[in-house]
């Protein structure tokens, strides 16, 4: 069967046309074809089709070796034209890749924090679902407690009433604060993130069990989970399951589990946890453990609920609150209170819960910070990617004729384009490979200025390089396209007439950006200052305490601690080390400054009615912690040992003074104070001191002569402190055995509180001198091209006697100009954010003036220094050549 209206192939003869298109003689496509025709006529369609094909595939390939050879020929000598303009502007092209690449770096670092701090917590399978109920206590409308940790009941009411939650878990720690374990009387240890759990903790977190079933791990009273590191430290090599560890020289419990290690990036970590059942063992409850499951009051339990998916939080949210006032509405009438249970999104703990009793308050994120550093980056990039475009389009007047030449010689607009990309290309690829270099390189202080150990596990996430790659396409794709757009476009006749200045458009979108830069730089500078002042003003106001010179031991717990071994030898072991002629004081006490209170109760005067009772903090002391720590007694007496009646009297701080209505220290003396159902009589009234940090106000806290057990804290003379610490080892071995020596430095530990501000200064110091630098190579790009362009005008007003000083001072007042225009705009925006920022803190600097002052003269010094080299240089050029080379 033959084909009357034979066609070539369509696929084919369109390829054929592709390669056709780009030559002059477009009849080869038509020959062919015509010969097409032929030959389905004489020797049929079939053949006529396989011989259209194979001239189309053998024409493909010799196209295609053509135009290789062609290319590579065209490649070849744009990389010698690229190499010799890099080598014949050296200091250009250093400061292209120092820029690029010191931008992308600062780029890549902030997008490695940021993924770091974004991804606490979502290593659970259902992060989206988990939330943590936050709780607040009212009285008579006043807010009293806002806390992580709630009280026990309100899992029971949401487990029971809604059927959203699908499961609850429970942690407290307690009456765990000063836990230790021991294993076979030779072996013992100090942990400080222990926690009594609920069986369900295993089984709604993601926390894998290396040994042991995690559902029923934790079942039964006496059981224990460790970590894998843990298990290491008290076993070596052994296997853990079933060896018993004993808590507080106490009780026993058998290791039940061995889990991995926490993640670093989880707000709760742990390395010991203890089964729910075992409360009646480690707290003063009653043997049923009814307490923990019932109770409205007792506010230290962190409870984490799961949630269907799909559940909308603020839909449970609005019946939670009704439900809850149906059940506590009489209780709160009775006495003027209220109680509000809130739901926070596990994925959002870390960086935007700023609530008392964290689960670890030292390492709570900031999130305002970090979305601070997003914008930073973007802005770092964006301007690294406009001073490469600044510089290069400023050195565009250099190689003008070679683009007029080229033009008039033949060269087309695309192949000029081409070139200038590829050149342009060349040092946007060594700067990103030299970027990465940097990270890699720096990562070792990554630790020491995020406060994260930053993993480069992130380069391996294919999100990660997903983003990065799509943002660093788009990026060095318009870098590069930009200035070989605008070198390609220049006219030859413009060129060679001389009159190029004028066809050179964005001048002043380069002025902008370098005043935008400019404004970011004085407002960091300004900024920086007044974060310096503040941190200075937080670690050197006077507290109302002396924390100098202070080792702090961690002593049994309160009620748990094994009376033998530390009551009985209490006395004699502070009496051996008092004579040490180091060791200037001896105290103990339940809590230190910059520990967390975890001992209170309600407080009211004998006389008040008692729904007008409030909770408070309370602090055990001994008689030598007001002296050992130098505070100030207001009114009335220390403790004495002496003084039996001193076992049932209190010392007040001011604000439990204010907090419980007496009108003066003295009036408060001898009164009567009920707590626990007994009569406190109030012997003194302290000046108030910062307990936590200047971040907030003094709260009110009660002292008790019950400071035999917590801390137990040293005053140091500080030489010879070695030889200082191998004594205090060897007497606290010999009078306190099986109870770990484990100490730290009272200052050390106070200023820890200051850590999320600390690594704030440094991340903001280092990210302003970045952008500084960045800002100073936009100067420098724009120096050079104001000095180029006004060749002429130079020439002229030196030639009709003009000085080298005058000329300079012409140039500079652009600069100069700028950045007064920048300075008006960053100052009020700097002085609104700063003092949104300083609002944070109870006690805060003033901003003055002259900061902004500062800030202005700073940048004003910057910029000059940093024009000056091709300000002078065109200010002390010879006029003849400047007119001859017009």
């Amino acid at each position: 069967m033959t084909d009357k209206n034979p066609k070539p192939p369509r696929l084919a003869k369109w390829l054929l046309s592709r390669m056709t298109k780009y030559q002059e003689d477009y009849s080869i496509a038509g020959d062919v074809e015509e010969v097409f025709y032929v030959t389905a006529k004489e020797d049929g369609v079939f053949k006529a089709r396989l011989w259209y094909w194979y001239q189309s595939l053998v024409s493909f390939f010799l196209y295609f070796l053509y135009i290789s050879k062609w290319r590579l020929i065209m490649l070849r000598s744009y990389m010698k034209i690229a190499f010799r303009t890099y080598f014949r502007n050296k200091v250009l092209t250093v400061v292209n890749l120092v820029g690029l690449a010191v931008g992308m770096a600062a780029f890549v670092i902030i997008v490695l924090y940021v993924s770091y701090e974004t991804s606490f917590d979502r290593f659970h399978p259902n992060s989206k679902n988990i939330y943590r109920v936050q709780y607040k206590y009212y009285r008579s409308g006043d807010l009293i407690i806002n806390q992580a940790p709630t009280v026990p009941a309100i899992a029971h009411v949401l487990q029971d009433n809604f059927s959203e939650v699908t499961a609850y878990a429970r942690a407290t720690r307690e009456f765990l604060e000063y836990a230790a374990f021991s294993y076979e009387d030779d072996i013992s240890f100090r942990e400080s993130r222990i926690y009594v759990v609920s069986p369900s903790f295993l089984t709604m977190f993601h926390f894998p069990l290396l040994k042991g079933d995690p559902e029923s791990a934790l079942s039964g009273p006496l059981r224990a989970v460790v970590t894998e590191s843990t298990a290491r430290r008290y076993f070596g090599n052994d296997d853990p399951l079933g060896k018993v560890i004993t808590y507080n020289n106490k009780h026993g419990f058998e290791i039940t589990g061995v889990c991995q290690d926490v993640p670093a990036n989880s707000h709760f970590k742990f390395d010991v946890l203890l089964s729910y059942q075992s409360l009646p063992y480690t707290a003063r409850i009653d043997p049923s453990g009814e307490e923990a499951e019932t109770d409205w009051n007792w506010h230290g339990f962190y409870t984490y609920i799961a949630l269907l998916p799909g559940t909308d939080p603020l839909t449970l949210q609005e019946k939670l609150n009704l439900r809850v006032a149906e059940i506590r509405s009489e209780e709160w009438k009775k006495n003027s209170t209220r109680q509000e249970f809130l739901l926070q999104p596990l994925e959002a703990i870390h960086l935007y819960s700023d609530l008392t009793e964290e689960v670890i308050p030292d390492e709570q994120g900031n999130g305002e910070a970090v979305e601070v550093l997003k914008i930073i980056a973007a802005f770092i990039l964006i301007l690294a990617w406009v001073n490469y475009i600044n510089i290069s389009t400023s050195r565009a007047l250099e190689r003008a004729k070679e683009v007029g030449v080229r033009k008039l010689s033949g060269a087309i607009r695309k192949e000029l384009m081409r070139q200038f990309f590829l050149e342009y290309m060349g040092i946007i690829l060594v700067a990103l490979f030299l970027s990465f270099l940097i990270v890699i390189s720096v990562k070792p202080y990554l630790l020491w200025l995020t406060g994260a150990n930053l993993s480069l596990v992130w380069f391996f996430k294919a999100d990660f390089w997903m983003r990065l790659t799509v943002l660093f396409v788009i990026g060095t794709g318009l870098v590069g396209i930009y200035p070989a757009v605008i070198m390609s476009a220049f006219k030859p006749a413009a060129v060679l007439k001389g009159k190029l200045t004028r066809s050179i458009s964005g001048v002043r979108m380069r002025r902008f950006l370098v005043a935008l830069q400019l404004a970011v730089s004085v407002a960091l500078i300004a900024g920086t200052f007044i974060v310096f002042q503040q941190m200075s003003f937080l670690l050197n106001k006077d507290l109302g305490i002396d924390m100098e010179q202070t080792l702090v031991a961690h002593a049994p717990g309160m009620n748990e601690a094994p009376p033998p071994v530390w009551s009985s030898n209490l006395d004699a072991f502070r009496q051996d080390i008092g004579e040490y002629p180091l060791v200037r004081n001896v105290t103990t006490a339940t809590s230190v400054p910059g520990q967390d209170i975890f001992w209170g109760h309600y407080f009211r005067k004998m006389e008040d009615d008692p729904r007008l009772a409030m909770s408070m903090k309370m602090v055990g002391i001994d008689d030598n912690f007001i002296p050992s720590f130098g505070i100030r007694l207001l009114a009335g007496r220390n403790f004495s040992e002496e003084i039996t009646a001193d076992r049932q009297a209190l010392i007040l701080n001011e604000s439990a003074l204010k907090e419980l209505g007496f009108a003066s220290p003295e009036k408060a003396l001898d009164r009567k104070v009920i707590m626990r159902r007994r009569e406190w009589t109030v012997i003194g009234v302290m000046e108030d001191y910062n307990h936590h940090s200047l971040k907030a106000r003094p709260f009110p806290i009660v002292y008790l002569q019950s400071g035999d057990r917590g801390f137990l804290a040293v005053k140091l003379e500080m030489k010879n402190l070695e030889q200082t610490l191998e004594f205090l080892k060897e007497k606290w071995k010999h009078f306190f055995p099986g109870i770990p020596f484990d100490y730290f430095f009272l200052d050390e530990s106070f200023n820890r509180h200051y850590r999320n501000e600390q690594i704030f200064r440094r991340v903001f110091t280092l990210f302003t001198g970045i952008t500084v630098l960045i800002a100073c190579m936009g100067l420098f790009a724009l120096a050079s091209l104001n000095a180029v362009q006004r060749t002429k005008e130079i020439g002229i007003r030196k030639a009709m006697g003009a000085s080298a000083s005058a000329i300079y001072s012409l140039l500079s007042k652009e600069f100069l100009r700028l950045v007064l225009y920048a300075s008006v705009f960053a100052i009020p925006v700097t002085y609104f954010q700063m003092n949104k920022w300083l609002a944070n803190f109870a006690y805060r600097i003033r901003i003055e003036w002259w900061l902004f002052v500062a800030s202005w003269a700073l940048v004003s010094f910057i910029v000059l220094l940093t024009v000056s080299l091709q300000t002078l240089r065109a200010a002390g050029a010879n006029p003849v050549t400047a007119l001859r080379h017009e």
